[in-house]
């Protein structure tokens, strides 16, 4: 088994390995794409590319987030609006504009 961040230990990175691009996607409101980050912080670690995707429960067109595609949008950290609930706007808070990539 591998070990990735913080001795974090998994299947799935093994599998991974070797991979240049890793899409984590979540379908449950923002908070499971969360329980994601251990794995996708591992493959940053090893220079892999990893993009964070999420079905979101908020509504985007009342936020700053921007329309990259037709019902696609890029939740940054000043994608702030009106919406309490937006869980992928405060990852990319926490993120702190740190790239996903090599």
């Amino acid at each position: 088994m591998d070990r990735g961040f913080l001795g974090f230990e998994s299947g799935p990175l093994h599998r991974l390995r070797g991979r240049e691009r890793v899409l984590i996607a979540g379908a449950g409101g923002g908070f499971d794409v969360l329980s994601g980050l251990p794995i996708a912080l591992s493959l940053l670690e090893r220079g892999q590319q990893v993009i964070l995707a999420n079905l979101t429960f908020t509504a985007v067109t009342r936020t700053a987030a921007v329309e990259v595609g037709p019902g696609v949008f890029e939740a940054r950290a000043d994608s702030g609006g009106a919406q309490r609930y937006f869980p992928e706007q405060h990852l990319a808070e926490w993120l702190g504009g740190r790239s996903m990539s090599r």
